[in-house]
């Protein structure tokens, strides 16, 4: 695999690419939420399901929050304190969030990332991107640049090489409107 900086990963980003990069746990694989191809891509080399749709990572709420319908302001309080970090939390949705990262459900699922790469990525790109774990469905994922490339190469050759963040897990999953840990 290639070795490209954040820059070339936003590059490749909007010109409709699929990106490696790592996440606070583990290697993550994403693309722009609004490009309904790059989504059919990353769906077929994950051999994963439309209907689980994915979950967006920003560097800020500012750029997520036109998607999420309303919430309660002490719930808000409560999922800002939270972040950045290693949470997500499932969003009433808003009729203007992009189709294919919804999925089946009626819920976005968003976190505010603290790994710096993540957010690098997502300042310059000017928005979320998908966040997937680098892996084919039912694989274990990608902690290492070696993995992505047997698991992705040649469909994928560039990944944004960096350290994974010290959690041992995927994020946990939060309902936004009770607080109820779902993952």
């Amino acid at each position: 695999m290639n070795i490209i900086t954040v820059k070339q990963a936003v590059l490749d980003l909007r010109q409709g690419d699929l990106i490696i990069y790592p996440t606070e746990a583990m290697y993550g694989i994403g693309c722009d939420p609004y490009n309904p191809n790059a989504i059919d891509m990353l769906l077929q080399l994950k051999q994963r399901e439309f209907k689980h749709g994915f979950i967006l990572v920003a560097s800020s709420f500012s750029q997520v929050k036109h998607l999420i319908g309303d919430v309660p302001k002490e719930r808000m309080d409560a999922i800002m304190a939270t972040w950045p970090g290693h949470i997500t939390w499932l969003f009433p949705v808003r009729d203007n969030a992009p189709k294919g990262v919804l999925g089946e459900y009626k819920t976005v699922a968003i976190r505010i990332s603290s790994h710096p790469v993540v957010r690098e990525l997502s300042d310059l790109f000017g928005g979320p991107i998908i966040s997937s774990s680098a892996n084919v469905s039912g694989l274990s994922p990608a902690l290492d640049v070696a993995t992505c490339h047997k698991y992705f190469y040649p469909n994928i050759s560039n990944v944004v090489a960096g350290d994974v963040g010290g959690n041992a897990s995927s994020s946990a999953i939060c309902d936004a409107l009770t607080g109820r840990v779902l993952r």
